[in-house]
């Protein structure tokens, strides 16, 4: 644990002091190897299409083992993948732009360069706003750092590659392998939805994200949980940027104004994701988890 927690910190240092990095991320092989199995459909396309990577990953651990000095090595191996993973844009950059938004262009697409595929409609409003922050938290932080520090590096791939899958309008998928790997990108995002929406209650309000988590379950019945994004993260985001505040970003300026949501709910995350580090770092003082191999 305490390897993981170390190879946390210095990705997201990394990539906090030098945001072009994230420029380097490149799919092209994933997307080749999905052009290659074109014709298997169903859950047997989301099998394969996850499935390579992720043994590829194994063998490469297990091949960096047999040298001397695997520890080094396997660790720049897991700093790698989880930089990679860490996507596939940066989530600081787009939330300050999206603050910085003051014209109906630079609102749509600062918009844009934060939406998911997991939102319904794009739209210059508090509710989009922050739901548009709630997915891209989750998908390209929260669930990598979840899945990595659970299963090392291709667990990090693994989720990386599923909502690239499952969420990427762009891939020439059939209604087949479109709703497999949605149901697989939605599995994925079920754990770390349920821990971040607990972290939000704790650092921010309890009542008003835990009622809004209560409500979705209610009304989202049993296959909700893998049938839909994860609509109770939204919710409790959503009901999160409306609860009292003070100073400029507090919820009545956040209701007329969504770069001010942007810029309360970046404050929320950052307070999210300090609490995560903070347990990830009590764990590994504890030793209650074993590091890396």
């Amino acid at each position: 644990m305490t390897s993981s927690l170390v190879i946390i910190l210095i990705a997201t240092g990394l990539l906090h002091r030098w945001p072009q990095l994230a420029s380097y991320r490149r799919d092209t092989l994933f997307r080749t190897w999905l052009g290659q199995i074109s014709r298997v459909d169903g859950s047997l396309h989301a099998v394969l299409a996850l499935g390579l990577p992720v043994l590829l990953c194994l063998l490469l651990i297990a091949g960096i083992h047999i040298f001397p000095g695997h520890h080094l090595g396997q660790a720049l191996f897991a700093l790698a993948v989880l930089m990679m993973s860490l996507g596939p844009r940066e989530l600081d950059p787009d939330l300050a732009a999206l603050q910085l938004a003051r014209t109906p262009v630079t609102q749509l697409q600062a918009l844009t360069d934060l939406h998911d595929e997991t939102m319904a409609q794009l739209a210059w409003e508090q509710a989009s706003v922050a739901e548009a922050v709630a997915y891209a938290a989750l998908h390209r932080r929260f669930g990598v750092v979840f899945w990595f520090v659970l299963l090392g590096p291709p667990g990090a791939l693994l989720y990386r590659l599923s909502q690239t899958l499952g969420r990427d309008a762009s891939l020439d998928l059939g209604p087949g392998q479109r709703k497999a790997a949605q149901y697989t990108a939605n599995a994925l995002d079920w754990l770390p939805a349920h821990l971040l929406v607990f972290t939000l209650a704790i650092v921010d309000h309890w009542d008003a994200v835990m009622n809004a988590w209560r409500d979705w379950r209610r009304s989202a019945g049993r296959a909700g949980w893998y049938g839909a994004a994860p609509g109770f993260l939204a919710a409790a985001v959503r009901c999160s940027s409306m609860t009292p505040g003070e100073g400029p970003g507090s919820a009545a300026d956040a209701a007329s104004d969504p770069a001010l949501t942007a810029a309360r709910l970046q404050q929320v995350f950052q307070r999210a994701w300090i609490s995560w580090l903070a347990v990830l770092a009590l764990i590994a003082l504890g030793g209650w988890i074993r590091p890396l191999p």
